[in-house]
């Protein structure tokens, strides 16, 4: 009884001391962030605090044999989950490759039509406006060499018959004989895997560069570079702070570790959900932020739903984003059947809207949606 009498008060001790220890003050002359916490960790980041993640030889050495004319490879198609970085990655390629200019092609919303696929790439190029390929094949030994950078290409078809000629116009450059423009092509994982097989026979690409997951150590970069800006004092929960462990400094490291191996393992490697499951672990009051244990919402939550409901959250991964005049393409469902599905999915946090008035699964929810359909046969690897 004595022995446990002692060890609860040592418990409480240690307790009080990493508390003080995890709310280190900070300097009065600190002035409080003008954004909230969430707005702050969300943040869009400036290109000189990018940071290397993974090996991008695989992206890189396809680029550098083209440029040394030893082979006539000419495509990189750079896939990945939505958040895995993707467009960042491509906003570092001007710094990292500096053998020939960048150009990129954003494409923010959805063109089916290949004639706006076309208007948008000559007007990039600087080229007359072409009606097919061979137009050009016919301008393109003025051009200087050159890597051009088709971003968000899952915005160039809808799985609908008759909604996938834009997609087919950048499949016949991107097969076009070519000697002074080399294609990186990005891409949502699921629409890339989706069109891999509807054009099984068309599509010849022997280049694919697949987006690395993130270690725990670039996990914990980025989130505490981000939390750091914030100007909030960390604080580590009780289940995560180790009252077995022999002093104070050992116990909050041990909460540090713990914490940045369940964000990795929760998040798959995913930057951005983890950014999501930190803000999900994260209470703040006031000038603290107090960090609890992260975990992905549970997938039973999507179980008991009607089929249709998935169908339509099976579309919104497929193609990355839809309006919901294109969910309704493309699921044939009504307009109120369709709302219905949105309204339930923006009411358990599964589904936003952006600036573009078009619906995303929030990186918070993809993990486990993902899995979920997966399960379902409804999305395939």
């Amino acid at each position: 009884m004595v022995f446990d009498v002692y060890r609860s008060l040592s418990v409480k001790l240690l307790r009080v001391r990493l508390e003080s220890r995890s709310e280190e003050v900070l300097e009065e002359d600190e002035a409080e962030p003008d954004q909230n916490y969430t707005d702050w960790m969300l943040r869009e980041v400036v290109d000189d605090t990018l940071f290397d993640v993974g090996d991008l030889s695989g992206l890189l050495e396809p680029l550098k044999k083209w440029h040394a004319d030893k082979t006539d490879e000419n495509v990189t198609v750079v896939v990945g989950e939505s958040g895995s970085g993707k467009t960042t990655l491509i906003r570092r390629l001007p710094s990292i490759w500096e053998h020939t200019p960048v150009k990129l092609l954003m494409v923010s919303e959805k063109l089916t039509e290949p004639q706006d696929f076309y208007l948008q790439l000559t007007e990039l190029l600087g080229i007359d406006l072409i009606s097919d390929a061979g137009g050009l094949v016919k301008q393109e030994k003025d051009l200087e060499p050159q890597v051009v950078v088709i971003d968000a290409a899952h915005n160039l078809f809808m799985a609908e018959v008759g909604f996938f000629n834009a997609y087919r116009a950048l499949m016949e450059c991107m097969n076009a004989h070519l000697d002074n423009i080399y294609w990186v092509v990005v891409m949502n994982a699921p629409s890339w895997t989706y069109l891999s097989n509807v054009f099984s026979r068309q599509q010849r690409v022997s280049n694919i560069f697949k987006m690395p997951r993130w270690s725990p150590m670039d996990i914990r970069k980025l989130i505490l570079s981000r939390h750091k800006g914030g100007k909030r004092r960390l604080k580590y929960n009780n289940l995560l702070l180790s009252a077995a462990a022999s002093s104070e400094s050992s116990s909050i490291r041990a909460a540090d570790s713990r914490v940045f191996n369940i964000l990795w393992e929760q998040s798959g490697g995913n930057p951005l959900a983890a950014i999501e499951l930190w803000l999900n672990a994260v209470k703040v009051k006031g000038r603290i932020a107090e960090v609890g244990v992260p975990e992905r919402p549970s997938a039973n939550l999507l179980n008991g739903m009607k089929d249709d409901l998935y169908f339509v959250y099976t579309a919104i991964v497929l193609h990355a984003s839809l309006s919901t005049e294109e969910i309704m393409q493309v699921t044939h469902f009504s307009e109120s059947m369709v709302r219905h599905a949105v309204k339930q999915g923006i009411n358990m946090g599964m589904i936003v809207r952006d600036e573009h008035r078009r619906y995303n699964i929030d990186p918070y929810w993809y993990g486990s949606l993902s899995s979920f359909l997966h399960r379902k046969n409804l999305l395939w690897h």
